[in-house]
C-alpha cells in the first residue's frame, strides 16, 4: 500500500511539474515586439515587449546616419534598450534603426518581422544633392 501510494504521489508530482512548464511554455510562446522607440537627447531607445536575448537583439541592431551604419553602444534597463552612437546624435542628419527579426527573447521566440523607424532630423527634411565632383 505504501508503494503504491508512494507511486501515485510521484505520478502527481511529474504531472504537476509537466503541467506548470506547460503553461510556461503557453505564456511565453508569442514573439516579441517593439513596444516604442524614441530619440532621447543623444540616443535611441527600444522598448520591448519581454525580456529580450541582450547579445541577439545587440546584433541585429542597426543604425544608420543618413545611408550608413555607425558604431553604437548599448545600455539595458529591464526590457529598453539604450543605444547610442559613438559619434553622437547629429543635427541635420537622418536616421533610421533597423532591427533584424533575428533578434529574440529570453524564450527564443523571434520578432515576427524586421522592425525600422526613421528619425528625420535635417531642418529642410531635404537631403542635400551633390551637384559637381572637382
Amino acid at each position: 500500500m505504501k508503494k503504491m501510494m508512494a507511486f501515485l504521489l510521484l505520478v502527481h508530482v511529474l504531472f504537476s511539474f509537466w503541467a506548470c512548464r506547460l503553461m510556461e511554455e503557453l505564456l511565453h510562446s508569442s514573439p516579441p515586439e517593439v513596444l516604442s522607440c524614441r530619440l532621447e537627447p543623444d540616443c535611441f531607445v527600444l522598448c520591448f515587449s519581454a525580456e529580450m536575448n541582450r547579445n541577439l537583439t545587440e546584433s541585429a541592431l542597426t543604425v544608420l546616419e543618413e545611408d550608413d551604419p555607425v558604431e553604437i553602444g548599448f545600455l539595458w534597463n529591464k526590457n529598453d534598450l539604450s543605444c547610442t552612437p559613438h559619434a553622437g546624435v547629429q543635427k541635420n542628419r537622418n536616421y533610421t534603426v533597423l532591427l533584424d527579426s533575428s533578434a529574440e527573447d529570453s524564450y527564443g521566440n523571434s520578432l515576427s518581422e524586421t522592425f525600422n523607424r526613421f528619425f528625420p532630423l535635417r531642418e529642410d527634411g531635404v537631403s542635400p544633392e551633390i551637384l559637381s565632383v572637382l
